[in-house]
């Protein structure tokens, strides 16, 4: 919540001074609304400067236990947002007399409302830049199903860093919070359940129809005209007709508005496609808006003379080079294309814008080579090193078989050797063998006796 020195701190606020939940001492009133006041204060042990939103609400309202519920289911989830163009949420309670608490980040800097005068354009690039990051916050938090239901240039808090760029806080995002009254703003403002300001409503919002991020859509158009004419697409002399020409009425063409703002035409129709009364026609994400400035941004800094944009189902439709220079969504504000890389000096205008599609293969081919060699060198190296080792391991068991493959110097014939004669071998001696005794002389067989 950044700080406004429009409001004087009131000295019989019975707040100031008073410590909630023993943690956030309350020292003074930064803003007042209908259903709250916005406080300075410590948080105590740290001794850390935060913005303390109280929301007040008598407890014998028929509606305070929708509130009670509302606030905490929607508190929880908004604690969860993370992202850098978010305010952060430290905190919240309810303290035992009914007073509902949500303690933030304190922001230095000025509101977008502060920042735009009344009749005067801002420059197209600065638009598209800050809108770049108030789409960056509301990604996030449509991811988590939040919607914020009251974008206006009041809930934008612009900031600077140490190094001077511009950056973009979002507030509030989804709880309970006051209707205004006027069609300007929260000057006068009345108490009750509805959320959102009738100048940036939606049409469904309006009707209390069920709400998608495209009512969010609607809103942030809402603010692109806004920023870029420096005047309301509807302003009326009473709230029930702005509400009537959200419903019915085309919003009338910049030049009607402003005839002398010299604005690109493909910025008007990003806005007027924001500003479809059928849900249907707009920007499905914030992410689509956002290639759809991108897109624009490139035909702002001269870089394309003239970009053919159309959307089907929601989806930005543009040709093929510009698809490739645009890009998909960043997801952090880090990535995006700021304000001071859109206002560098233009590049020379492309009458064919193949040219640059057909360039940035060969490039990006030429600028890896001398890569690709030192990669191939070192594979290859480690390879032969691998066959080498591979080799000499399986080879070491048989290296018998590779020595005769050397070449060698024959050797010389051996000389002739004459067989050696054998020694004459002496014959044993042997035992001479013992008389046997003659066989009996056999007995003379008888003839055959003559006849």
């Amino acid at each position: 919540m950044a700080q406004s020195t429009a409001t004087p701190s009131s000295t019989d606020d019975s707040l100031l001074g008073r410590v909630l939940d023993g943690r956030y001492r309350i020292v003074e009133k930064i803003a007042a609304g209908g259903m709250g006041k916005v406080y300075r204060a410590v948080q105590e042990p740290l001794g850390r400067t935060v913005a303390i939103k109280i929301l007040t609400l008598d407890p014998r309202d028929a509606a305070a236990d929708t509130f009670r519920q509302r606030f905490f289911r929607e508190a929880s989830i908004c604690a969860r947002l993370k992202h850098p163009n978010t305010v952060r949420i430290h905190d919240y309670g309810q303290t035992k007399d009914d007073i509902y608490y949500i303690a933030m980040e304190l922001l230095e800097g000025e509101t977008l409302r502060d920042a735009l005068t009344p009749g005067v354009p801002m420059d197209p690039l600065r638009v598209i830049d800050l809108m770049t990051q108030i789409c960056a916050s509301l990604s996030e938090a449509h991811s988590l199903g939040l919607i914020h239901r009251d974008l206006k240039p009041s809930n934008i808090i612009l900031t600077r860093h140490a190094d001077g760029k511009e950056y973009v806080k979002v507030l509030d995002f989804g709880l309970v919070k006051d209707v205004d009254s006027s069609i300007d703003g929260p000057t006068a403002t009345e108490t009750g359940m509805i959320v959102g300001s009738p100048s940036y409503m939606s049409p469904e919002q309006i009707l209390q129809q069920d709400l998608t991020p495209r009512s969010d859509i609607y809103s942030l158009g809402v603010m692109l005209y806004v920023m870029l004419t420096g005047r309301k697409p509807f302003r009326q002399e009473s709230l029930a007709a702005v509400i009537h020409r959200h419903l019915n009425a085309p919003p009338p063409t910049f030049a009607q508005i402003n005839p002398g703002a010299a604005i690109p035409p493909n910025l008007e129709w990003v806005t007027m496609t924001c500003l479809s009364k059928d849900p249907e026609g707009r920007f499905s994400t914030a992410g689509e808006l956002v290639r759809a400035l991108q897109a624009c941004a490139l035909e702002v800094t001269g870089r394309f003379n003239k970009i053919d944009m159309s959307i089907t189902n929601g989806h930005l439709v543009l040709p093929t080079s510009i698809e490739n220079a645009v890009g998909s969504f960043p997801r952090s504000h880090a990535s995006m294309t700021g304000h001071r890389s859109m206002t560098q000096p233009t590049l020379a205008r492309q009458t064919e814008p193949t040219t640059t599609r057909t360039r940035v293969p060969w490039i990006a081919l030429l600028m890896g080579l001398p890569t690709v060699g030192i990669i191939g060198l070192v594979f290859l190296g480690l390879l032969t090193g691998i066959v080498l080792t591979t080799l000499i391991m399986s080879t070491r068991g048989t290296r018998a078989d590779i020595e005769p493959a050397v070449q060698l110097p024959p050797a010389p014939a051996p000389a002739p050797v004459a067989a050696p004669v054998p020694a004459p071998v002496e014959p044993e001696p042997v035992a001479a063998p013992e008389p046997v005794a003659p066989d009996p002389a056999p007995r003379p067989t008888r003839g055959p006796r003559r006849a």
